[in-house]
């Protein structure tokens, strides 16, 4: 399995998961998920570690593709202008702490073999809360986000049918990225 890799510039992360909606419980990864668990809540989250709490990790957008190219052609946006893209994906925390999470369905990229990849990737920024109003507002006729620098992060989820022994249960996993960012150029 793959594991976290620096795009534009920014150092190879370790990554985590966790076991709950409550984004408490620590698991290791790779992400495994069974093709009979497509369709359950997959929770995942973005982290900022060693910074002040006046920095807040903003979650722009976040999306998946077959392959490892964040730029690959064919993708699944999840998250668009820091709000869900569809009523699969809930945003839970974005631009009010040192994380952002939210959930969305697992599923895979039809046309690709049983044992097809998924990469799933977020364009974060870290925002300073002294000088910003960071929370993203989502609402259908207006969203909010301002036009900050970040970078993408990547994560890979492979898909196996049953038969494999000590699958991870995707149905209460969270991948945890703990990342430390740039800071906006707004300091």
């Amino acid at each position: 399995m793959s594991s976290l890799r620096g795009v534009s510039g920014f150092p190879r992360m370790p990554e985590q998961t966790l076991q709950n909606a409550k984004f408490s419980v620590k698991k290791e990864a790779p992400f495994v998920l069974e093709t009979s668990e497509i369709g359950s809540d997959l929770f995942a989250g973005v982290e900022a570690k060693g910074l002040s709490i006046r920095f807040k990790v903003v979650l722009n957008s976040c999306w998946a593709t077959p392959s490892a190219d964040f730029m690959y052609p064919l993708q699944w946006q999840l998250i668009n202008k820091g709000c869900p893209t569809d009523e699969t994906v809930l945003v839970h925390e974005n631009g009010k702490d040192h994380r952002a999470t939210f959930q969305f369905n697992a599923f895979r990229f039809q046309n690709i073999p049983k044992l097809s990849k998924v990469w799933l990737h977020c364009e974060t920024f870290i925002c300073d809360s002294e000088k910003l109003s960071c929370p993203v507002t989502c609402d259908k006729r207006k969203r909010t986000l301002r036009d900050q620098t970040g970078g993408v992060l990547v994560v890979e989820l492979s898909l196996r049918s049953r038969g494999f022994s000590s699958l991870y249960s995707f149905s209460d996993v969270l991948y945890h990225v703990i990342v430390m960012l740039g800071i906006c150029a707004v300091l």
